[in-house]
């Protein structure tokens, strides 16, 4: 290997064989030890046994003391042949891992990557499966089967301008990196023993090395993503910080015009120190090396028509091993003119949303006479027919993003210059809005309810209530009820309809009549008699506010009487049988009139068109049964009767007849009848009394007379017992006449009697009863 490929060599190993340094044939150049000397021997692959070409593989060799891996084998690149494979001698008795790596950018131009698979199909190498040679297998062959894992980003070169030390700024410029939409990253790395270390919270493109770094080699690892495509990363060394370089004297530049048909060249003056350090020099052009490193007599760059309007850069690193720990690098930069010279990036117009057209403004494009052509990309992918100045958007693009690429054209075989704008926001499709409406009654105190209408595709619905055209605090639901401060407004809802991926749109309902407010009322009473003739009084209770107007309205069975309209109410025939209530209406401007209904006043019934006065039949003696007439009553109701003694009733006596009891001897009796129906007035008639009821003793003997018939002697009556007891009287007669004064119990029997006969008349009297007389039988003859 010759000096350069050595020294070059030498910088891989301080990368740790990242470096793109060696080709494939250097990496294999080693020929194979004899078959009896342990290899391993495999092919890396895709789906069908299909062999990947220039594939970065690398062995790992375990310590049998500390059981630690090594970094791998420091050379390279160590890339898979045309047919996949791969060959490597080991050492008898040692264990190893086996992985490949889908990253080289050099010489790998596949357009499809592969993911990294280790031996046995393990995914990291911390998984996979460890091999020791022994005399039954001494060689290790098989396939390792790499899975798709996306396109492959075109990766730039990175650059970085500074010095390695301490307190000097370090930029790295990532080169050019491809598709548009890279995600770049960065990490700054110390290199110390062969441990990288990713330096914490060095993630950006500049970076300041600091006392902890020195004496340590620092790299920069910068990473691309993209949807779609496998993440990619390129390094570069910069060097160790503090370390020692060789030096250049003269100023690196460009010599030659920068246009077509030209040779660039390496400004001639430069020198390096110390002898034998080794400068190689690099073009590149669009971000990509042209030609390989040669030494600086022998670099040039041929610039081509293709090469019109790209940038150029010269980098050149310097290499002395013998004298320094680091390396020189330097670069200088132009652009190729000719071809298109002013590109401005594209830029979109309008509302990502479907439905509507977004415009691309190309910008001014320099010199006169390029041709433009367009190209909408949705996603980064080309939509078909998408290639005007203009683009609709339709529901394919909805939560996409949009660019539109732009390409310059120039007559004379100068390349075609592309941009691409950055992406729309995500495209948003539209909600089909329905109309919402409000139910319910614009009233202080009652429920509003929106209905948001019928959309497409139905989304999540907000609301927001509006009193006057202002939006209303709080008041965010489905519902609102009115308060007193909505009163004489009109109310409407704004209803917002959302939904993930389409554009969120709003509509308002028409609004309501204006907000009224309540009145407070009360429940009339009725009071007044409630009877045909007389008069009901309305009493409608407190209404408010102040300014409440009251009409009244008569109802009959629940229906308006007719003229009925007044505070008061004289019954009539017509509401007999009838439920009679008032109705009692409020009005006030800007409240809700109300009506409230009293109870009823209680039912009115009708009188008897004839209720005669009752008669009583039959004989006033006690004894006697008395019998009641009612007479003809319109309509024939259902009777009840009460006999009364002298007006008042007779315990019991409640039949259509009475037999007269001793009780009523003496007092006149009458009967009252009472009338009873459905609807009607229940109506009591009372018949005139009768003549003044007389009784009979049931008992009346004739008396006697005791005592001796002779002049001088005493006669005494004996009246009896009568019953009822009576109150009696004496008579007493001389051969049937009057004795004159002789009406006492006795009588003395004078001269006049003698020859004579004498008897007693005794009268019985009772109030109530029939007197009755009754006479003695006659004594002898009265003797001398």
């Amino acid at each position: 290997m010759n000096m350069k490929l050595m020294s070059r060599a030498l910088v891989a190993l301080a990368l740790g064989a990242s470096a793109l340094l060696l080709p494939p044939s250097a990496a294999q150049a080693a020929p194979a030890a004899p078959t009896a000397e342990p290899s391993i021997q495999l092919k890396a692959v895709a789906a069908g046994n299909v062999p990947l070409e220039n594939v970065r593989w690398n062995i790992f060799k375990k310590d049998p003391v500390s059981g630690t891996w090594d970094q791998g084998i420091q050379a390279g690149p160590l890339l898979t042949g045309p047919d996949g494979s791969m060959s490597w001698n080991v050492a008898a008795g040692a264990t190893y891992k086996v992985c490949f790596y889908d990253d080289d950018y050099d010489y790998n131009t596949r357009a499809v990557r592969y993911a990294d698979r280790c031996w046995d199909g393990a995914a990291t190498q911390a998984t996979a499966t460890e091999w020791t040679p022994t005399a039954q297998q001494p060689t290790l062959t098989g396939s390792v089967t790499l899975p798709p894992a996306g396109s492959s980003l075109t990766v730039g070169h990175p650059w970085v301008d500074g010095s390695a030390k301490v307190g000097v700024p370090l930029t790295v410029r990532p080169g050019v990196w491809g598709p548009e939409g890279v995600a770049l990253t960065y990490q700054w790395i110390t290199l110390d023993g062969g441990v990288r270390t990713p330096i914490a919270g060095a993630t950006g493109t500049t970076f300041t090395p600091t006392a902890a770094q020195a004496g340590k080699t620092v790299l920069v690892d910068v990473t691309g993503t993209l949807a779609g495509y496998r993440t990619a990363m390129n390094r570069r060394l910069v060097g160790k910080v503090g370390g020692t370089t060789p030096t250049m004297s003269g100023t690196l530049a460009i010599q030659g015009t920068p246009m077509p048909g030209n040779t660039l060249t390496i400004k001639p003056g430069l020198s390096f120190a110390p002898a034998g350090t080794d400068p190689m020099a690099t073009w590149y052009v669009n971000g990509k090396p042209v030609g390989g490193s040669t030494d600086l007599a022998n670099s040039n760059l041929v610039v081509t028509n293709a090469m019109a309007g790209a940038p150029v850069e010269l980098r050149v690193i310097a290499y002395n091993w013998d004298c320094c720990d680091s390396q020189l690098y330097a670069s200088a930069q132009t652009t190729i003119g000719g071809g298109v010279t002013t590109s401005p990036k594209p830029t979109v117009s309008g509302s990502a949303v479907v439905g509507s057209t977004l415009t691309a403004q190309a910008g001014a494009w320099a010199p006169s006479g390029v041709t433009l052509a367009y190209q909408w990309l949705r996603d980064g992918a080309p939509i078909a027919n998408a290639t005007g100045a203009t683009y609709a958007l339709a529901e394919a693009d909805r939560g996409k993003k949009i660019t539109v690429k732009v390409t310059g054209t120039l007559a004379g075989g100068y390349p075609p210059v592309v941009r691409t704008s950055d992406p729309t926001a995500t495209v948003q499709g539209v909600l089909a809005q329905g109309t919402p409406t409000i139910t319910g009654q614009a009233v202080v105190g009652q429920t509003l309810t929106a209905a948001p209408g019928a959309w497409t595709p139905t989304p999540a619905f907000a609301y927001e209530w509006f009193a006057g055209g202002t939006k209303i605090t709080g008041a965010t639901g489905a519902s609102y009820q009115p308060v007193a401060a909505d009163r004489g407004k009109a109310i409407t809802v704004k209803v917002t309809g959302t939904l993930a991926g389409y554009q969120s749109a709003s509509r308002t309902s028409a609004a309501t009549g204006l907000v009224q407010g309540v009145l407070t009322s009360a429940t009339p009473t009725i009071s007044g008699d409630v009877v045909v003739g007389g008069t009901l009084t309305a009493n409608p209770g407190a209404w408010g506010p102040s300014g409440v107007a009251l009409t009244y309205q008569w109802l009959r069975d629940d229906a308006p009487i007719g003229g009925a309209t007044a505070p008061t109410y004289v019954l009539t025939d017509a509401d007999a049988g009838k439920a009679v209530t008032v109705k009692v209406t409020g009005t006030l401007s800007g409240y809700v009139t109300t009506s409230r209904t009293s109870l009823a006043a209680g039912a009115l019934l009708a009188p008897f068109a004839a209720a005669p006065a009752p008669t009583v039949s039959g004989r006033t003696t006690v004894g006697q049964t008395l019998t009641a007439g009612t007479g003809t009553w319109d309509p024939a109701p259902a009777f009840g009767y009460q006999w009364l003694r002298s007006g008042s009733p007779i315990a019991g006596a409640t039949g259509a007849t009475y037999r007269l009891s001793a009780a009523d001897a003496g007092t006149r009796i009458s009967v009252r009848v009472t009338g009873t129906l459905d609807g009607y007035v229940t109506t009591a008639m009372t018949s005139a009394p009768t003549a003044t009821v007389t009784g009979t003793f049931t008992s009346a003997p004739a008396p006697r007379i005791s005592g001796k018939a002779k002049v001088g002697r005493k006669l005494t009556a004996k009246p009896g017992a009568w019953a009822p007891t009576a109150t009696v009287r004496y008579q007493w007669l001389r051969n049937g006449k009057v004795i004159k004064g002789a009406t006492r119990a006795t009588y003395k029997l004078a001269k006049a009697d003698r020859g004579k006969r004498v008897s007693v008349r005794v009268t019985g009297t009772r109030t109530g009863y029939v007197t009755v007389v009754k006479t003695s039988a006659a004594t002898k003859k009265v003797a001398r």
